[in-house]
């Protein structure tokens, strides 16, 4: 989390994870200034529809939101999502271990509003999986 908050330069970073019946994410780290009241507004359902949250957990893939771009990828947005990111960009990835999320890694530059772009998203993809490949190193370990 440190390396996509202060590395890439990521103004509020996120782990959320999800709740035992899948349904919901819900902060659990979080960095950033004024973390303890926007972190605790990050919690959303994903068990209904298809929207960018549920196929974040579901396809396992990261995802960039261009709030500049139009077409599908705003209708996948959750009205409650873009409100939480101020109408700016932000990234997401699932949180993984053995093929199966757990959570999800967000990261917006909202407070600043800077955008993200590509070169940032690469980083923020590979920062991503190296947290699931030592994710899955501790879990192999305490098995």
């Amino acid at each position: 989390m440190d390396g996509v908050h202060e590395g890439i330069g990521m103004d509020r970073t996120i782990a959320a994870l999800l709740s035992p019946d899948r349904a919901a994410l819900q902060t659990r780290l979080w960095r950033g200034s004024g973390g303890r009241e926007w972190s605790t507004a990050f919690r959303f359902d994903v068990a209904e529809g298809r929207n960018i949250l549920r196929d974040c957990v579901t396809g396992l893939a990261p995802s960039r939101y261009d709030c500049a771009a139009p077409g599908t990828q705003q209708r996948l947005v959750p009205r409650e999502l873009r409100r939480f990111a101020q109408g700016h960009d932000f990234v997401l990835a699932p949180i993984a271990i053995g093929g199966r999320a757990i959570g999800v890694l967000y990261a917006d530059r909202s407070p600043s509003e800077r955008a993200i772009g590509e070169e940032d998203f690469a980083a923020f993809r590979r920062l991503s999986e190296q947290l699931g490949r030592s994710l899955l190193r501790l879990a192999q370990r305490s098995a």
